[in-house]
């Protein structure tokens, strides 16, 4: 699940970039404005190993403690 979260955020934060730099073409149209494709996939895997990240680590740290002792501590 937190990686399909981290590829969701990335693909959005993907979608946003490129419309930002729509946006600024259209606003300025004297100002270069150019995304690159490799910099696209970079920002997808890099979201997508932070999602993945997140939800292994601590399902990880919750495998080594021992049921009844997380029960009672809450």
């Amino acid at each position: 699940m937190s990686l399909i979260l981290g590829m969701l955020g990335g693909g959005l934060g993907v979608i946003l970039g490129v419309a930002g730099s729509l946006w600024l073409t259209i606003a300025l149209p004297g100002l270069p404005v150019y995304v690159d494709e490799q910099y696209l996939l970079i920002g997808l895997l890099v979201a997508t190993a932070t999602g993945l990240l997140s939800g292994v680590a601590p399902a990880r740290r919750a495998i080594r403690v021992d049921p009844v002792e997380a029960l009672h501590a809450e």
